[in-house]
């Protein structure tokens, strides 16, 4: 086939998820929106008086279901002003009892310095108890001070065993940071094929990174067998999602027709939404592009940038302009 345009090589996002730790207030455990937890088979629900009241009075009594749960109440001001140092508090007393949660949620404290201060070398070690324990979150998390030399000497063969525990059970940050150290060759033997194996995991989650990197995978060749459908469609749910590599790297495939119907129109829209977020590579493509488009094409594609860059609707606009318009 013929390019009519450069191409520039698809590069990966390498980075591992370094500032991920899953330790914050959508973490906390034993804890839905309307729930403060379960006692003796009793559902207590927010704003409830009577239930809080009996939610503190279990805790005193050395109930770690409940002193995890107010520790969490405290930290997120549910039900009581609040106050991080009552909640590290309360998650202590029931780490100390050897709850999973609750040390997973004081290692949480201890690692972002709330309620405390930041102590890397404690987070990992509650962290540690909560992983031993099974604690996938917690699996995670310490592997990625590993990763980073954060209160444990850097050991990336440290940091891939941890993450593979918490990848086996489902993170996909961790499948996401195990597919980075296969990928780099960081603490396991380099593997593209198990690269892309985890990648899939975690982009089959809903991570976006991991889709474009997949995408990167299926464009090359590397790891899988070259398929720019598959490329397509993984840079898709991620350029839907915002990610301006995916953006460019779809537009691209627009510009050559590859996975896709060829359309300078789509690819100038694309090439306009990742050059918004500073995206030079697209900035300079799209200029190009500019140059073999008319004046009306050029009118089309900044008008279609404007439908998908409402947010949810990039792939409806696309969908509507194809099937209205085509190719071109």
């Amino acid at each position: 086939m013929k390019f009519l345009y450069p191409i520039i090589r698809v590069v990966l996002t390498c980075a591992v998820a370094s500032t991920a730790l899953l330790a914050g207030a959508d973490a906390w455990a034993d804890l839905t929106a309307d729930q403060v937890g379960t006692l003796t088979g009793k559902v207590i629900r927010l704003g409830d008086k009577a239930a809080l009241e009996t939610l503190m009075t279990e805790a005193q009594k050395g109930n770690q279901y409940a002193q995890n749960n107010l520790g969490v109440l405290y930290n997120k001001g549910q039900g009581v002003p609040q106050d991080y140092s009552q909640a590290t508090q309360w998650f202590r007393k029931a780490a100390q009892q050897g709850s999973a949660d609750a040390q997973l949620n004081l290692g949480g404290q201890y690692a972002i310095g709330q309620g405390v201060p930041q102590d890397y070398s404690e987070a990992a070690q509650w962290f540690r108890k909560a992983a031993e324990q099974g604690g996938a979150e917690a699996q995670h998390n310490l592997g990625m001070l590993y990763a980073d030399g954060l209160g444990v000497p850097q050991d990336y063969n440290q940091a891939a065993q941890w993450w593979r525990k918490a990848a086996e059970q489902g993170v996909a940050l961790a499948q996401y940071n195990l597919g980075i150290f296969y990928m780099k060759g960081q603490g396991v033997s380099q593997d593209y094929g198990q690269a892309a194996q985890w990648f899939l995991k975690a982009a089959e989650q809903g991570d976006v990174r991991a889709q474009y990197n997949l995408g990167v995978f299926y464009y090359h060749g590397q790891g899988v067998e070259q398929n720019y459908g598959q490329v397509a469609q993984w840079w898709c749910k991620a350029a839907a999602e915002g990610d301006a590599n995916a953006q460019y790297g779809l537009g691209l495939l627009y510009v050559n027709g590859q996975g896709v119907p060829r359309s300078k129109v789509v690819a100038y829209a694309l090439y306009n939404l990742s050059t918004a977020q500073g995206n030079k590579i697209a900035f300079n493509h799209r200029s190009f592009l500019a140059k073999d488009m008319t004046e009306q094409e050029i009118n089309d594609g900044r008008a279609l940038s404007s439908k998908m860059n409402v947010p949810g609707n990039l792939l409806k606009a696309l969908d509507a302009y194809l099937a209205g318009s085509g190719s071109n």
